[in-house]
């Protein structure tokens, strides 16, 4: 008998309710009716090393500029050319996320040749034709940054006012170059430039504004609000914010509710379901979120992670599910999965590159790598609960339980980016027989040696339950994808 076994996770209000998770394990549909399952799921990607900055990190951020990868590891922002890793100059700080905008290189058209970096408390620019590093006179404390119309525009440290920069020159900043967010009290949380708007966010609301295009900025601030067009999210974690697919994304909030929201015009969407949102209302700290995007394989994903709540989770705007990632910890147990340690992303030269939020190394992430950095990525599905669903307190008997899956793939040293005994890779079984509250020993399955495309990963004489949870965990360096469950079973 087929069972519902793949798909996203929703475990979070209560385990008698569903306790199904994905954890380093994302769906995707086939939209082939013909197909042998409608939903599989695929392991998400590993990394391995790029580069280590060599300064205990963390790496608060990357950013792309001409040809260059640039780093802010700890208090350092560094250049990398793919060979050579140059040091450009410090910050005052040395933790917490920082946001990266530039306005363009004069050489590829109109352009100031400036990336600016905002760290919540001081604003740097730096210009790699002149090769000058400096920390601005600027009108007040930034507390976060955007770049719109050849405008950098900051919003002040506890204040509802916005600043720009002259005109491709973040090193001027005009007295007069100030806007007043003031439809509704409260400071300024953050601001985002997207769909030809600047999105400026307090904690319960926000406000689109437009670039007017008159007065100059030497005269007063050629942005004004859209009147009449409220929106009634705000975003209560200003690195939350990232743009992506169909959406600018950030974790928000009504005032009283906090959901991730996307963004699509002026309308707000809620994305997350009311179960992972209740596990996200339960954390100690939500304002300290980060966020952002990336695209690979026909998936466009919204990674948020919660450094205080030490968890992450992901939404593929594809499929509208959701998903979590977790970088292994041997002392914490799989089924209460860390946050994952990438911290920031950035494309680069043709490759996914991400910074870890514990040292100053940066990786390449891909699919073809299975590992993080020779860590082991703990892949785990837990189902949902299976059930009589004629009268709900009838046991049911499981006689054999059966995945279909990639097997026969075995190890590839060729590819696998840690050192492995050759062998058979395994599948390991656990279940509840309480609806996911207890769970019994692991039990192992051979997923084929290469070339055994035929293996079964099959387990017998398992027992009964009315409140049965299936428990499938691959930690093995391979290929992983899932693409059906079967049970032999009887009441």
């Amino acid at each position: 008998m087929h069972v519902e076994f793949l798909g996203p996770s929703f475990g979070g209000r209560s385990n008698a309710l569903d306790p199904s998770r994905c954890i380093n394990y994302y769906p995707e549909i086939n939209p082939n009716p013909d197909g042998k399952a409608k939903i599989s799921l695929i392991g998400t990607p590993g990394t391995v090393l790029l580069i280590d900055c060599g300064n205990g990190g963390p790496v608060r951020g990357l950013y792309s500029f001409g040809n260059l990868l640039y780093i802010v590891s700890g208090n350092t922002l560094f250049s990398w050319n793919g060979s050579i890793l140059s040091k450009i100059g410090t910050l005052n700080t040395s933790a917490g996320p920082v946001t990266i905008c530039d306005n363009g290189l004069s050489a590829q058209g109109v352009g100031g040749n400036q990336m600016m970096i905002v760290d919540g408390v001081n604003g740097y620019v730096w210009n790699p034709v002149t090769s000058v590093f400096m920390a601005p006179a600027m009108t007040a404390p930034p507390s976060c940054l955007a770049f719109m119309d050849g405008y950098f525009i900051v919003a002040g440290v506890n204040q509802q006012t916005i600043y720009l920069s002259n005109l491709y020159d973040g090193t001027n900043w005009s007295n007069l170059g100030v806007g007043n967010a003031i439809g509704n009290t409260g400071n300024i949380v953050s601001i985002a430039a997207y769909d030809e708007l600047l999105f400026i966010f307090k904690s319960d609301s926000g406000e689109p504004w437009s670039d007017t295009g008159s007065p100059p900025v030497s005269l007063g601030c050629p942005f004004a609000k859209f009147v009449g067009i409220p929106i009634n999210y705000g975003v209560v974690a200003p690195y939350s914010i990232s743009q992506g697919g169909d959406y600018l994304y950030a974790l928000s909030s009504t005032g009283s509710d906090i959901q991730v929201v996307g963004f699509s015009g002026y309308t707000p969407t809620p994305l997350m379901p009311p179960s992972l949102a209740h596990r996200i209302s339960m954390m100690p700290v939500v304002s300290d979120a980060i966020g952002f995007t990336y695209s690979d394989s026909g998936h466009s994903f919204y990674v948020i992670t919660f450094p205080t709540g030490n968890a992450t989770f992901v939404f593929d705007s594809t499929t509208k599910m959701w998903h979590e990632r977790s970088t292994y910890n041997p002392i914490v147990p799989r089924r209460t999965p860390n946050r994952w340690s990438a911290n920031c992303y950035e494309y680069w030269n043709g490759k996914h590159i991400v910074g870890d939020c514990n040292s100053g190394q940066v990786w390449v992430m891909g699919s073809q790598y299975y590992t993080d950095c020779g860590n082991p990525i703990i892949s785990t599905r837990i189902a949902p609960i299976i059930h009589d669903k004629e009268s709900g307190c009838s046991d049911l008997y499981f006689y054999a339980f059966y995945i279909d899956a990639e097997v026969g793939i075995g190890f590839n040293p060729a590819i696998d980016d840690t050192s492995t005994t050759l062998g058979s890779p395994k599948a390991y079984l656990s279940w509840s027989i309480d609806g996911g509250y207890t769970w019994s020993n692991e039990y192992e399955a051979s997923m084929g040696l290469p070339g055994q495309y035929l293996t079964r990963l099959m387990w017998r004489r398992i027992g009964g339950s009315f409140n049965m949870v299936w428990d499938v965990t691959i930690s093995d360096p391979i290929y992983k994808v899932l693409v059906d469950t079967y049970v032999d079973v009887s009441e």
